[in-house]
């Protein structure tokens, strides 16, 4: 009850408009309807206006060609609204009516003509106005029994009703006519109001789907399973593939390349289509209007529209995608890469540490035994040679150091064009004339902060490298520039015999190179990448066989209010030498051997301790020493903590940091405490006279019973 109650409610408002709604079947059977009573109206009125005028009824003659007329006016006036059409219809049959129902004999015509006004006005207006034409059929229908009544009008003949009682007969059928006109009135405005609801579900239905439809970010069409023509496309589609919706339509899907059109690929399709109803995701290459070929992740499946079989296809765009796969599998190959790089360093840190304490002995015994055997030109020869190999080996761990590096030892601000221009003027005196040198150095280039040597011999390994690949000659160009982003570039060209892209993928790896034996160490690129690194800097490599390398060096700009100069300055030399008394702390057996000898050639007496718990222990007991050789990479307690807890009891003892190669926090420690300086391995007799001397010791501290090495 409730929604036929709202059924009627709705059914007093006026329908919409729009192509396919209820208003609009109205106004077009409206139109029908005139222009059938404009071409077949002659037939029924000149057979009634001549019938009319032969029994003197003038009154229908009046109004049978008023009738026509209006009739013939609206068919011909198309500009007519259809509610004006309507009204004038409704009037037309309410004057023919009461035409008819003032004269007897067609009385009862006139009963058929007023009772069907509130039908039609429901029908092609609304509920509300066939209430009106109902009210105004009673009215008029009272009037006329009134006038009947009175005798203003005649009373139809007893014949027509067959009862003595003609006006209780015109009665009885006036309230039957209008019953039937009403309930017949009322079940087309519910009717009508049912079909428009109906309408508008539809409409928002379509509205939701098209909305959908276009505002879709993936390409979608549908298309005529029979014959594969489009039947619609949504703006994605159009934006992805290029053609225009108008262009679209109708036109076949293999005729625009869309789809394959032959071949083992089609028939697969058309099975699986068959089979389940649908296509799955796949991946296919299908063709734009500029004849460039897109990966699109395409899927379809059937579908029915009004009854007939479609395929709705989606086709995602794949482009962007796979781009940013290319992308991540290239970012992921470069972090393997450093995550490498950055094992390999470590594993050469430790084979550096190691064979730094192996060279100590060799270096530093040597170095002595050749000050007390310059006599003996025979062993004087063989120390030469020893002390020669040794040089070779300090120099191979130094490329090790290099490439494994995480610090500066001894950083400062940097003029890169200054670097550069020295090694240019190198290469000038030792290049042959077949290598044309190319200088390009940027005015007023920011400097950088980094230490000039290891730079310095990161641009002459990238030189020589670059020498060795233009063997038959080339052009070797040298360039540096600042970004827009605050940093500092170095670039290298050559264009020599360039690189493979699998010798491209392996040049930053320790020891990897394309030299003959004895030619190469493989650490040259590998200690630029090290370099860089520990400058916070990076290197871009790039070469094409046969087009030459291209080598770029990117730093960060030294700002001066952020950083200071990370090493100590040397102090002067505090004069002659004097005997001290030494702890030296290190686990290594061959330190242990070797530096005391040293130290006691030097006329400085020591005392051995292997470990810094021991170290801890001896001082704690009462040790009073001048100095503290520490070896920073120790198991256990490592130099770093051991001079933490040193620096706890004795503030103001010199310590020597003796390490490897800077490690992270070691440069930290010399600013940290007073009296710190470190001793890079390996050192020989000369290197530890001159560090001794630098720390500016007072001799002659040796407790009473102390053990002596020397």
């Amino acid at each position: 009850m409730t929604r036929l109650r709202n059924l009627l409610q709705l059914s007093f408002q006026p329908p919409t408009t729009g192509e396919g709604s209820v208003a609009y079947w109205q106004a077009c059977i409206m139109a029908r309807m005139l222009q059938a009573g404009a071409m077949l109206g002659l037939f029924a009125c000149i057979p009634s206006i001549l019938l009319s005028a032969h029994k003197g009824m003038w009154s229908v003659v009046l109004v049978d060609v008023l009738s026509y007329a209006w009739v013939l006016a609206a068919a011909l006036a198309p500009g007519w609204s259809h509610a004006t059409r309507v009204r004038g219809v409704l009037t037309v049959l309410y004057l023919i009516a009461l035409v008819l129902m003032v004269h007897p004999p067609s009385a009862c015509a006139g009963l058929l003509w007023i009772c069907i006004l509130p039908v039609l006005a429901a029908l092609f207006l609304d509920l509300r106005a066939g209430f009106i034409a109902w009210l105004a059929a009673l009215g008029t229908l009272a009037a006329c029994a009134w006038a009947m009544a009175t005798g203003h009008i005649g009373l139809p003949g007893p014949a027509l009703f067959r009862d003595p009682e003609p006006l209780l007969g015109w009665l009885v059928t006036a309230c039957s006519a209008l019953f039937l006109g009403a309930l017949v009135a009322l079940s087309c405005g519910v009717l009508l109001r049912g079909l428009e609801q109906t309408h508008q579900a539809l409409a928002r239905e379509e509205e939701r789907f098209t909305r959908v439809f276009q505002l879709s970010p993936e390409p979608i069409a549908i298309s005529r399973r029979a014959d594969g023509l489009i039947l619609d496309v949504n703006a994605a589609w159009t934006q992805t593939f290029g053609w225009s919706r108008a262009e679209s339509l109708g036109r076949p899907l293999r005729a625009m390349g869309l789809l394959p059109g032959d071949g083992d690929d089609r028939a697969r399709m058309e099975a699986e289509l068959a089979a389940t109803g649908g296509l799955l995701p796949r991946t296919l290459e299908l063709n734009r209007r500029d004849g460039t070929r897109m990966p699109a992740l395409t899927s379809a499946r059937l579908l029915d529209l009004a009854g007939e079989a479609c395929l709705l296809i989606i086709a995602q765009d794949l482009t962007t995608a796979q781009e940013a796969e290319r992308e991540r599998r290239r970012l992921e190959a470069e972090l393997l890469h450093a995550q490498k790089l950055e094992s390999i360093g470590s594993l050469a840190g430790g084979v550096a540490h190691d064979m730094n304490n192996i060279l100590v002995g060799i270096l530093g015994l040597t170095s002595m035994l050749q000050q007390q055997y310059t006599l003996d030109p025979a062993l004087a020869k063989a120390l030469a040679s020893i002390r020669r190999a040794g040089d070779r080996g300090r120099k191979l761990v130094r490329s090790l150091t290099d490439f494994a590096r995480k610090g500066l030892d001894d950083a400062q601000p940097v003029d890169l064009n200054e670097l550069v221009a020295a090694e240019l003027d190198l290469l000038r005196s030792t290049t042959l004339h077949k290598i044309d040198l190319v200088e390009d150095l940027a005015p007023d280039l920011p400097r950088v902060l980094g230490e000039p040597a290891a730079l310095t011999n990161a641009i002459m390994n990238l030189c020589v490298n670059a020498v060795d690949a233009m063997p038959a000659g080339g052009v070797l160009c040298l360039q540096t520039r600042a970004t827009p982003a605050g940093e500092v570039e170095v670039i290298v060209t050559d264009t020599g015999l360039g690189m493979a892209p699998e010798v491209l993928a392996r040049a930053m790896e320790p020891f990897f190179t394309t030299k003959p034996p004895g030619k190469g160490t493989g650490l040259g690129l590998p200690g630029v990448y090290g370099t860089l690194k520990a400058h916070g800097g990076s290197v871009q490599l790039t070469s094409e066989v046969a087009r030459g390398t291209r080598v770029l060096l990117r730093f960060p700009r030294y700002a001066p209010e952020e950083a200071t100069p990370l090493h100590l300055a040397a102090p002067a030399p505090a004069g002659p030498a004097q005997a001290l008394f030494i702890l030296v702390v290190d686990d290594d057996p061959v330190i242990q051997e070797t530096l005391p000898s040293l130290l006691g050639f030097l006329g400085h007496r020591c005392r051995l301790a292997v470990g810094g718990q021991e170290a801890l222990d001896l001082l704690a007991g009462g040790l009073t020493v001048d100095l503290v050789i520490l070896d920073h990479n120790m198991p256990g307690l490592s130099g770093a903590d051991t001079l933490v807890r040193l620096r706890e009891t004795l503030p103001k003892l010199p310590v020597l940091l003796s390490t490897g190669f800077l490690e992270p926090g070691v440069e930290e420690l010399t600013h940290r405490f007073p009296g710190v300086a470190l001793l890079y391995k390996p050192y020989s007799l000369a290197g530890i006279r001159r560090k001794l001397e630098g720390m500016q010791l007072r001799g002659g501290t040796r407790p009473e019973g102390a053990q002596v090495i020397s």
